[in-house]
């Protein structure tokens, strides 16, 4: 099946050294000149294509960005160069395959010291037998009791013992499986990290890193999930082990061929009494703060069509006051659109929204007189359709 791998980030990397970023990434993810700490881990076989690249600022004469797909920490064909007074490049001609457990990432590279822009964003098509999600980031879980983070996506600033913070919500049927395991460094004799995909709970898609290890998977078990369920990453240390970053993948495999989900949530409150904007994607989750100028929150998420989007509120506005939460596209109302009121945490609504390249997309928040602060902030999900593919061109590896 087609999903796409997108990106937003405001932060621009050096003009002098390569920088390498996330896949899937969000404003708060910076570029860094440590490949490591940039890789994602992906839990099945498929191939990449049709990488797009963005900036707001043109390079200038004689200079560009190269932007090139690394896997396993070499290049691929799959590379676009933005040059002189151009903003943006397609590489729609080649194709990139990967397998389970290859280490894959973003490097851009500038060529004659190019301005420096403010902000850019990307995306590619990936083809796979289902959706992959990479989760993870540079930031260290508790060596002492267990952690949580946003399943898809990442960079919270710190884990958190509290998962109500980093939770997102499915928003349709299907099931998750095949989970790779990642460390910055072994745990240390004696010692582990066991990391559990939580689906209101425990489930047993669940994997140990242990003594000298740095990797592991469990490509055995799977779980379904539905409509409104819970999502969240678990991380178990025992024995105090040494303090390590950890990044995984797993694989959604939808009910309905060519759904995938875009996960989100945002711990922190929007207003009770004026509109806020946030990002709205998965990397939101103790990202980008809500804030009352839309620009500053923008993102995009690639040619795909929105079809459905479901909101869950750990806190009632209580009474007679209510939060209205709509999709924004080009920073204009969409029709996704839903408004929790009274006693009641959660909304959903249904409708298609198409999004383009370089179409912006937020979340808008309007109370509805003074609603309660929303503890623990918005956690959402969004059903994302993209047309399976009819062909698949593979011109390298």
């Amino acid at each position: 099946m087609k999903s796409l791998f997108f990106g937003s980030n405001k932060t621009a990397p050096s003009t002098s050294v390569t920088n390498y970023m996330y896949l899937s990434n969000s404003n708060l993810s910076t570029p860094s000149s440590t490949e490591a700490i940039r890789q994602l881990q992906m839990p099945t076989s498929g191939t990449i294509r049709n990488l797009y690249f963005s900036v707001d600022t043109a390079p200038g004469v004689g200079k560009s960005w190269t932007v090139v797909l690394r896997k396993n920490g070499a290049n691929t064909g799959l590379t676009v160069t933005i040059s002189d007074a151009n903003t943006n490049a397609t590489d729609s001609t080649h194709s990139m395959s990967f397998v389970a457990g290859d280490l894959l990432s973003l490097a851009i590279t500038p060529s004659g010291t190019p301005t420096a822009f403010a902000s850019h964003h990307w995306d590619m098509e990936c083809n796979a037998s289902g959706q992959p999600i990479i989760g993870g980031n540079g930031n260290t879980p508790s060596t002492s009791s267990a952690n949580f983070s946003v399943l898809q996506g990442g960079n919270p600033v710190t884990w958190t013992v509290t998962e109500n913070k980093m939770k997102i919500i499915c928003p349709t049927a299907g099931t998750l499986s095949n989970l790779y395991a990642r460390l910055s460094g072994s745990p240390n004799t004696g010692t582990s990290y066991t990391l559990t995909v939580r689906v209101n709970g425990d489930t047993v898609l669940a994997t140990t890193i242990s003594d000298t290890n740095t990797t592991n998977s469990n490509t055995t078990d799977t779980v379904s999930v539905a409509a409104g369920d819970a999502l969240s990453m678990k991380v178990t240390p025992t024995s105090t082990p040494t303090a390590r970053s950890v990044w995984w993948g797993l694989l959604f495999t939808p009910t309905n061929d060519g759904e995938s989900i875009i996960g989100f949530g945002n711990p922190s409150l929007p207003s009770t009494s004026a509109t806020n904007y946030e990002q709205g994607f998965f990397a939101g989750v103790n990202g980008a703060n809500w804030d009352a100028t839309e620009a500053n929150v923008l993102g995009y998420i690639g040619p795909q069509t929105l079809k459905k989007a479901y909101f869950l509120l750990n806190t009632a506005p209580g009474g007679a006051t209510s939060r209205a939460f709509t999709i924004r596209k080009n920073t204009s109302d969409t029709l996704l659109t839903a408004t929790i009121s009274g006693v009641s945490t959660t909304g959903n609504s249904t409708n298609d929204v198409t999004f383009a390249r370089d179409d912006s997309f937020a979340i808008k928040s309007v109370p509805t007189s003074t609603p309660a602060a929303a503890t623990d902030g918005l956690h959402g999900g969004f059903l994302v359709y993209n047309a399976p593919s009819t062909t698949h061109r593979v011109f390298i590896t």
